[in-house]
């Protein structure tokens, strides 16, 4: 069997930003490559409700913004992505499309994201100068992945199981698992 080589398409940033303002499907751009987004189940779309209803109410008492979904997050030059949530404190930001400058950052994980959540998105968000804390929530289980940055500027992590509450900085609240996971059933129960 004889195939054809083909060179992988290569986008510039204004390009994929003008694919975005177009397209009804969600892409990620990873220096130059673009990768679609699958769409949400129902137990990830109850967690990114409750997670926003809860970061909205203190916001509330601040100048940051609690944007979701379609907001993308420029984490350089070459790297969008478009996290589940992310919690901005810059009333200078002019961009209507998108955040460089988040103080939190949550991902919902999902079976096609996992590694990439856990892995890659940890690395890139940590390089984010304003980032004070990256939380990986996931939808199979009461479980939350806190990683977050201290005064000094050095990154920490732990994982909350079943109870436990996380300090959001910037809202200078506290969230609860029992918040983040409120009226969402597991497959075992």
């Amino acid at each position: 069997m004889n195939s054809v080589a083909q060179r992988d398409p290569i986008l510039t940033v204004n390009e994929y930003l003008a694919l975005n303002e177009t397209s009804t499907i969600r892409h990620e751009y990873i220096d130059g490559h673009i990768y679609a987004l699958a769409g949400a189940s129902k137990r990830h779309n109850d967690i990114v409700i409750n997670v926003v209803t809860r970061f909205r109410e203190a916001a509330r008492r601040s100048e940051c913004r609690v944007r979701t979904l379609e907001i993308m997050l420029r984490v350089s030059e070459s790297r969008y992505y478009f996290p589940d949530v992310l919690v901005a404190c810059n009333p200078d930001d002019i961009h209507d499309r998108a955040i460089a400058d988040p103080c939190v950052v949550v991902e919902v994980l999902s079976p096609s994201t996992e590694q990439v959540d856990q892995r890659e998105k940890l690395f890139a968000y940590k390089t984010i100068e304003s980032l004070r804390a990256y939380y990986i929530v996931h939808q199979d289980r009461m479980t939350v992945e806190n990683h977050w940055r201290d005064e000094d500027g050095n990154w920490w992590h732990g994982t909350l199981h079943a109870v436990g509450t996380l300090h959001v900085p910037c809202l200078d609240t506290d969230l609860p698992l029992a918040d983040i996971y409120e009226g969402v059933t597991f497959d075992d129960e």
